[in-house]
């Protein structure tokens, strides 16, 4: 018995292998800038206060919410590693790195949040009214939980 095989090409792509490769090697590159701009933006996030609203200014998840947003009642300073219910646990979108965490994770208690956190000792937490939390590292958090609860 005779075997017959019959071989067809694919129809080559309309690009050439060198684009594709420079493609390839592109978005890595432009991936990193991407990430080396945030985490430079991260490290200059600021935070202000005013008598109407919290200002958050710096990365990429700015923020502009007026005192009417803000639960501040809810406001509080806590330490993660011992308030274990408002931990991060999945990253929704973000940057989650050691030491630097921004972005939309959802947090132990199921609870959305926004985060911008560099220290996990001195965390300000913040509910809004707005269906998420904010958890935010602050230079002087007894400071800033003094000032937004002076808004109200």
């Amino acid at each position: 018995m005779e075997v017959i095989m019959y071989t067809f090409n694919m129809i080559p792509p309309r690009t050439s292998g060198m684009a594709l490769m420079i493609v390839a090697i592109l978005i890595p590159f432009l991936i990193s800038i991407f990430l080396g701009i945030d985490l430079y933006m991260l490290k200059h996030v600021k935070y202000n206060i005013d008598r109407n609203e919290l200002q958050i200014k710096g990365g990429l998840y700015k923020r502009v919410l007026s005192k009417d947003e803000l639960d501040l009642d809810s406001v509080s300073i806590v330490d993660l590693n011992n308030k274990m219910d408002l931990a991060p646990v999945i990253k929704r979108n973000g940057i989650g790195l050691p030491g630097i965490k921004e972005g939309w994770f959802k947090l132990r208690n199921g609870e959305k949040a926004l985060l911008f956190l560099t220290d996990t000792k001195n965390v300000v937490y913040i509910r809004t009214l707005k269906g998420y939390a904010l958890l935010l590292s602050v230079s002087n958090p007894e400071e800033f939980v003094k000032k937004l609860r002076a808004m109200g």
